[in-house]
């Protein structure tokens, strides 16, 4: 199920990003605070974006591509927040 739902999130972003959802990575990271199940969530996202947006299952033009490419390969200015997020929510008590 929850592979289910991060392919519903990519497919989204596919359809969304950057036009209608521009803030798509800062509400993807601000999910990292709120516990260990939406950074599973988060981690199975960035799999899935992977997956399907640079691995380019789903089609999409070539400037739509790059901009994607490179906000889940986190080539933007905000490059190092994913990993700051991560690291912060990993050492946290359950």
């Amino acid at each position: 199920m929850k592979n289910k739902i991060a392919l519903l999130v990519t497919l989204v972003f596919a359809r969304e990003y950057p036009t209608t959802w521009p803030t798509f990575m800062d509400d993807m990271l601000a999910l990292m605070d709120l516990g260990e199940t939406y950074v599973d969530m988060f981690l199975r996202v960035a799999v899935t974006l992977d997956e399907e947006i640079v691995g380019r299952t789903i089609q999409r033009t070539a400037a739509e591509a790059a901009t994607a490419s490179a906000l889940v390969r986190f080539d933007t200015p905000e490059e190092h927040e994913p990993t700051k997020a991560y690291s912060h929510n990993v050492g946290k008590p359950p």
